[in-house]
């Protein structure tokens, strides 16, 4: 709402899906709009704006930031939007592939994720056939070039910063083992830890095909 108590986020009819941090505004995704929510100053007054030329989308998991710009899956189309316009990203055979690897009965399960770091956008949706995320498409966009992966009983994606404590073991300390005891695997691993968020996908076998 504004100072005079009215509400903008109604001025289009769709519902509100969500909403993701970009620069420095929130923008709220509704299914038919996109508008950005600014802090003006005072106690909780906040500036609401329809961006003109944001379609919006239905999927919950249909959105993402992407370097300052909003990726948007909607039922027909993966495109960008700026805050001013909207620019598909996909085309020719990558569109096809991906219309006709989603189920329609399970669009909406559909979801969309960026990995900064990596620059890569992740796209997965539910297969024919199946009922959970099955199929996975890869975008990086500093290079611009797609990539395919096969899921299994996929339902998520997250990122965090992982350290993982390996037991170490040199050569010398299974100096009196044959070689076909020995376990090279943990050789001087030591510690794992990534100096950036690492990408985290939930897969799970039991929930394949259910």
């Amino acid at each position: 709402m504004n100072d005079a108590g009215d509400d903008l986020l109604g001025e289009s009819q769709g519902a509100i899906v969500g909403a993701t941090g970009v620069r420095d505004a929130l923008m709220v995704i509704k299914e038919d709009a996109v508008y950005s929510m600014s802090f003006i100053g005072g106690q909780y007054v906040m500036r609401l704006d329809r961006l003109k030329g944001g379609t919006g989308t239905r999927l919950p998991g249909g959105f993402a930031e992407l370097r300052g710009a909003i990726a948007l899956f909607t039922i027909s189309d993966l495109a960008l939007f700026d805050g001013q316009t909207t620019q598909s990203i996909v085309e020719g055979r990558v569109r096809q592939y991906l219309l006709n690897a989603t189920d329609e009965a399970f669009w909406e399960q559909s979801v969309v994720f960026v990995h900064a770091p990596t620059t890569q956008m992740f796209v997965a949706v539910v297969g024919p056939g199946q009922r959970v995320l099955s199929q996975m498409l890869v975008y990086n966009y500093a290079t611009d070039t797609w990539g395919h992966r096969t899921l299994r009983g996929g339902f998520g994606f997250d990122q965090a910063q992982i350290e993982v404590n390996v037991t170490r073991e040199t050569w010398d300390e299974q100096s009196k083992r044959t070689w076909d005891q020995m376990t090279t695997s943990p050789w001087n691993s030591g510690v794992y830890r990534s100096n950036t968020p690492d990408i985290l996908f939930y897969e799970s076998t039991e929930n394949e095909n259910r």
